[in-house]
């Protein structure tokens, strides 16, 4: 996490648009459900985020 400044990463989380892929932070404590990529402006599920984000970096690990 230390990618994102913020040691811990306490104060926000990654995201990654399952549209374009685009990756971007989003603060923990904003509880909505449905986001709006900043690249793409298309809307996906906090979920959905998580999901490919976690995916995206299992894939960077394997290789």
């Amino acid at each position: 996490m230390a990618i994102f400044g913020g040691g811990s990463g306490a104060a926000s989380e990654p995201l990654e648009c399952p549209h374009c892929h685009e990756v971007q932070l989003r603060a923990r404590e904003a509880h909505r459900l449905k986001l709006v990529c900043r690249a793409c402006k298309r809307t996906f599920s906090l979920i959905e985020g998580r999901e490919r984000y976690a995916k995206s970096q299992a894939l960077k690990r394997r290789r």
